[in-house]
């Protein structure tokens, strides 16, 4: 095991960080996974003709990739301008959704799934930012 001093040092950081911090930075690093897979696989598709740029893939699948893990790290390690940047930039990536959404995505399956895609945005969005508003998640991040 590990040496007693250490022991209680980690025991004494997971006592003192809300378990909001540690179930949304993990929803953030799992979001930055996704888009940094996205950007991976952008990079061996087949030569098909796509509706819309593969630098678009690749480019927004990077950019998001990093944000969502400048978040995470952010977020888990208690910085104060994490709560900032998780609410700002999840509201900008709830509007970069839509707006891709809506121009990009024209098929039955976009068309049919749209209710269902904004109850999903409404709620983890809303939990958000109903979890930022706990005490104990905001004396965290003073």
């Amino acid at each position: 095991g590990l040496p007693h001093e250490v022991e209680i040092w980690r025991i004494a950081l997971i006592s003192k960080r809300p378990w909001a911090v540690s179930w949304i930075s993990g929803g953030l690093l799992l979001f930055s996974a996704i888009f940094f897979t996205r950007a991976i696989l952008s990079l061996s598709l087949p030569d098909l003709p796509l509706a819309i740029p593969i630098w678009y893939l690749r480019l927004n699948g990077l950019a998001w990739g990093i944000v969502f893990m400048v978040a995470a790290y952010g977020f888990f390690r208690g910085l104060h301008w994490a709560p900032y940047f998780v609410r700002w930039g999840g509201l900008a990536f709830l509007l970069w959704y839509w707006i891709d959404r809506l121009l990009l995505m024209q098929t039955d399956y976009a068309l049919h799934s749209w209710p269902m895609a904004a109850g999903a945005s409404i709620f983890i969005y809303g939990g958000l930012i109903w979890a930022l508003s706990y005490p104990s998640l905001q004396s965290y991040f003073e």
